[in-house]
């Protein structure tokens, strides 16, 4: 199990770092900062999907669960996927033997 959750971890971290790059690369061309959130990157793979959930949570969830819900998908792709990805490499990262 703990194989498979460093596993997990390195993913997540190798996520980040190329989520990182790609941001950096879109500001080195156009030429102003540019980020992009969970929601867009949710929306490069599937384009209704986000606005789907967005829709969905105003109907069924309380106000304060919409907001969070909201707020999260609007964070850094990569300052969600680095920290916990780095959080299980601490947690699951190789034990000495001795």
């Amino acid at each position: 199990m703990s194989i498979a959750l460093r596993l997990f971890a390195l993913v997540l971290v190798t996520m980040a770092l190329m989520l990182l790059g790609a941001d950096l690369i879109t500001t080195l061309e156009t030429g102003k900062f540019t980020t992009r959130s969970l929601a867009n990157i949710w929306t490069l793979m599937d384009k209704a999907e986000p606005a789907a959930l967005f829709t969905w949570a105003d109907q069924h969830l309380p106000g304060f669960l919409v907001t969070a819900t909201k707020a999260l998908l609007s964070l850094w792709g990569w300052a969600v996927t680095g920290p916990v990805g780095c959080l299980l490499l601490f947690a699951f990262g190789r034990r000495s033997s001795g």
